[in-house]
C-alpha cells in the first residue's frame, strides 16, 4: 500500500464475485447473504479517497461500520460477475457517509448504504 496516496474523488468501481460456484439449487437468500457480505469490506475506504488516506493506515485510529443496510431489487447470482459502483458524499467529523449500486448485467440488483466512524490516531 502506499504511505500517502494523492487525494482521490470518493467514488470506485470493482468488479465483485465470489470465488467459488454456488449450486444452481440453492435459495436466492444464499446469494443475498454472500453479496451482503461482499459488499461491506470496499465501503469505508471509499470515503477515505479525497483525504489522501487508505485502508488499513498507520493514520487511522479508530475504523468501524456504524450500520449497514441493504436492499435488493433483483434476483441475481453471487458466483456471477457483479459491478459495485460506489461513492461517499460526506466524511465530516470523523463520521462517513458511503452509498454502493450492485449491477448484474445491466440491471440493479441491490443498493447498499453505510455510516462509518473513520478516526485519525491522537497525536502523542
Amino acid at each position: 500500500l502506499d504511505a500517502a496516496p494523492a487525494p482521490r474523488p470518493p467514488s470506485r468501481l470493482m468488479w465483485v464475485k465470489v470465488s467459488r460456484p454456488i449450486d444452481p439449487e440453492a435459495d436466492k437468500a444464499i446469494h443475498q447473504c454472500l453479496a451482503a457480505y461482499i459488499s461491506d469490506g470496499p465501503l469505508l475506504s471509499v470515503a477515505l479517497q479525497p483525504h489522501g488516506l487508505q485502508f488499513p493506515s498507520t493514520r487511522l485510529g479508530a475504523v468501524a461500520s456504524l450500520d449497514h443496510s441493504m436492499w435488493f431489487h433483483a434476483p441475481f447470482r453471487a458466483d456471477e460477475w457483479m459491478l459495485y459502483d460506489m461513492r461517499s458524499p460526506r466524511l465530516v467529523d470523523s463520521r462517513g457517509l458511503i452509498f454502493g449500486s450492485v449491477y448484474q448485467d445491466g440491471v440493479l440488483v441491490a443498493t447498499v448504504a453505510q455510516e462509518g466512524l473513520l478516526r485519525l490516531k491522537r497525536s502523542t
